[in-house]
């Protein structure tokens, strides 16, 4: 489905592609910008996420040409257990800025990193969580995996929540993962129950007033909603 609706935008659109900082050295020749890939992230699970002498770093506030941070990622040990601590994620490679959505960004990295991290271990643990602006669902499903007993991926385009649906399928976490729309530029956000494809149903709200943590990882790629 994701090659498909990117297919459909390529076609009909001549607008610039925007390639996430974590595709920056990909082969993004014209025969592959259009096709969605399959990534493996690995992530140092909580009991080998802590900072040793050898690993340890200051954070650092330096920014790029856009005035976007540059946030360093701490180095990881190598994970003892092949095939833990992984999440294969399928996206794009580039897009038009409406779709960048479909690709990876280095906040949903770095906001991985911190969910497995021994000290969110408690924060997690059974929790209910809102992840804004999901896009590929790679942090939702970082969440169900560091103790969440239930996410709600959302996001406003199609295209994202079908893709987020399917990676969450993809790693195991379908069952935990609601994947809902929620579209900030409505005039009542807070949703109500809706019927058909990503509708909220009368025990989704229930469930979603019970959320303790709230999930944001470049969520929003528009000056006309942050200024």
């Amino acid at each position: 489905q994701l090659k498909v609706d990117l297919v459909r935008v390529y076609m009909s659109t001549d607008a610039d592609l925007h390639l996430s900082d974590v595709h920056l050295r990909a082969d993004c020749s014209d025969a592959g910008c259009d096709l969605p890939c399959e990534t493996v992230f690995p992530f140092a699970e909580a009991a080998d996420a802590a900072s040793s002498s050898d690993d340890a770093h200051e954070p650092t506030a330096a920014v790029d040409e856009d005035g976007d941070l540059l946030c360093a990622r701490r180095k990881r040990r190598k994970l003892a257990t092949p095939g833990r601590g992984r999440l294969r994620i399928c996206h794009a490679l580039a897009t038009p800025l409406s779709d960048v959505g479909l690709q990876v960004w280095r906040g949903a990295l770095l906001l991985c990193d911190h969910l497995f991290a021994r000290e969110s271990a408690q924060l997690l643990d059974g929790a209910v969580v809102l992840d804004l602006g999901a896009g590929c669902g790679l942090t939702s499903a970082a969440a169900c995996l560091a103790g969440a007993r239930a996410v709600f991926c959302t996001d406003a385009h199609t295209a994202s929540l079908r893709n987020s649906a399917n990676n969450a399928d993809a790693n195991g976490v379908g069952g935990l993962v609601r994947v809902r729309r929620l579209d900030w530029s409505a005039v009542d956000v807070w949703p109500s129950p809706s019927e058909g494809e990503f509708g909220w149903s009368s025990s989704d709200l229930q469930a979603l007033r019970g959320a303790t943590v709230l999930l944001a990882a470049d969520c929003v790629y528009d000056d006309g909603m942050t200024s």
